[in-house]
């Protein structure tokens, strides 16, 4: 009986090896694939003023590298961070400013309060130095984040701004009129 049970062990072992294994070859080439994938859009597609509709089928790693472009264009240096665990951020704009980018297309799906609140969280965390956050979405925000921003930006020292759907076809009509020197907008979209 001692011998079948160690052959069982055996086999339990040998199994959960072999599965960690796959796991860790599947983490790796998906991230390989990702990397690629970003890559790829970084030095393909240079062009920030797509349409609305172009925009809305964006993944949500996609948008962020397109608002990472944008802000680019009119003149910021940006960070773009992890793809996960990028801890409440997703931008880090002039070293100074957090921005959080979601791109739901789901008709009817606000941001709420909490994902700002990720946000706050993210500028905190990090030592309170940053005290500019940014969230931009390409649906739009409920009454709670709305609310939510009106008291941080009243009763603390951190200023937080929200951009939409509607505010990104504007800065994209803004754009499209001055063609020329994209850094005299800079300090027209931003905090």
């Amino acid at each position: 009986m001692n011998m079948a049970s160690n052959i069982n062990y055996e086999y339990l072992f040998m199994g959960i090896f072999i599965v960690g294994l796959l796991n860790i070859i599947y983490i790796y080439y998906d991230t390989k694939k990702t990397r690629i994938k970003v890559n790829r859009n970084i030095i393909i597609d240079k062009k920030v003023n797509l349409t609305l509709d172009d925009i809305k089928k964006m993944n949500g790693r996609e948008f962020e590298i397109w608002c990472a472009k944008l802000l680019t264009q009119l003149g910021y240096k940006v960070k773009i961070t992890q793809q996960t665990n990028d801890e409440g951020k997703d931008l880090i704009v002039d070293k100074s400013i957090y921005v959080e980018c979601k791109c739901w297309d789901e008709d009817g799906k606000n941001i709420g309060r909490e994902i700002l609140q990720k946000l706050i969280g993210a500028m905190v965390a990090d030592g309170g130095k940053i005290n500019k956050g940014i969230c931009v979405t390409t649906s739009g925000f409920n009454k709670n984040a709305i609310e939510y921003k009106d008291k941080i930006n009243k009763n603390t020292n951190i200023e937080l701004k929200l951009y939409d759907l509607y505010d990104i076809e504007c800065i994209l009509k803004d754009l499209e009129e001055s063609k020329t020197d994209m850094s005299n907008n800079k300090n027209k979209l931003v905090v």
